[in-house]
């Protein structure tokens, strides 16, 4: 299949809310396994037609304005078909909150907030541009994030969540010692990370146990279970099968 894909290490200023800027040329119809991710987009079709379809029959179509691809808690297709451009922006699981000031989880439930948003943007009649270079449209994304971005805080409690949940051992356990409401502290990640804290552990240990499996084809699927920390076996195939849509062996088959 001819294409290109760029991926371009964004300015210093936006590194802490944002992996990477991409941008994508295809010239026949396809489609790709998305699985989930903690990692939000903001993608642009530049191209003629660009969605995603879950595996629960969910689609969901791309304008040229653009729309963000929220946190997908079940394998997703991604469908181009004729000759498809695209550029997208890899957000840290806070990148929304902290550069926009978005809530999260408002503008991944509800579409027109996004589309309302994209539509009063012009700087997308300009990606596309006969001659204009790959290097090109980055630098008018970056220029355009710039200019909107509010860099708000983020807060240290969620920034820490992980390791000092890790360090507790529950998420019951952390709020209580750190004495904090389940209600409030759940509403406030939510609102900051797009989904719960129970959701996010959970995708975070599917994203481990893949890059396990991928990366260390020696280890046992027992090991694998206990250090992503999963109750056992049949608890950690269950979670995996639904968010991938296939079982840990049948993924390590295909993969090795």
């Amino acid at each position: 299949m001819k294409g290109i894909k760029l991926y371009h290490t964004p300015c210093t200023e936006l590194q802490n809310a944002i992996e990477y800027i991409w941008y994508q040329e295809k010239e026949e119809a396809c489609q790709a396994l998305i699985l989930p991710s903690l990692h939000s987009e903001i993608i642009f079709n530049l191209g003629s037609s660009y969605k995603l379809m879950s595996t629960g029959g969910k689609k969901f179509n791309y304008l040229p304005e653009g729309n963000i691809n929220g946190i997908n808690s079940c394998p997703t297709f991604k469908i181009w078909k004729h000759q498809h451009r695209s550029l997208g922006i890899r957000f840290k699981p806070w990148g929304l909150h902290q550069l926009f000031g978005w809530n999260a989880m408002a503008f991944y439930s509800d579409i027109n907030l996004m589309t309302n948003f994209f539509k009063d943007l012009t700087f997308t009649q300009e990606l596309p541009l006969p001659g204009n270079r790959p290097e090109d449209k980055f630098s008018i994304i970056e220029a355009f994030l710039l200019q909107y971005a509010c860099f708000k805080p983020l807060p240290e409690d969620l920034f820490h969540f992980k390791e000092d949940m890790t360090e507790a051992g529950s998420i019951k356990k952390y709020l209580t010692e750190k004495k904090k409401s389940h209600n409030a502290f759940s509403t406030r990640f939510k609102k900051v990370m797009g989904i719960s804290p129970k959701q996010y552990l959970i995708i975070d240990g599917i994203n481990k146990s893949i890059e396990d499996i991928r990366s260390h084809p020696e280890k046992s699927l027992t090991e694998i279970t206990y250090q992503n920390s999963f109750y056992d076996q049949a608890h950690f195939i269950k979670i995996f099968t639904q968010y991938t849509g296939m079982s840990p062996l049948q993924f390590k088959k295909a993969n090795i």
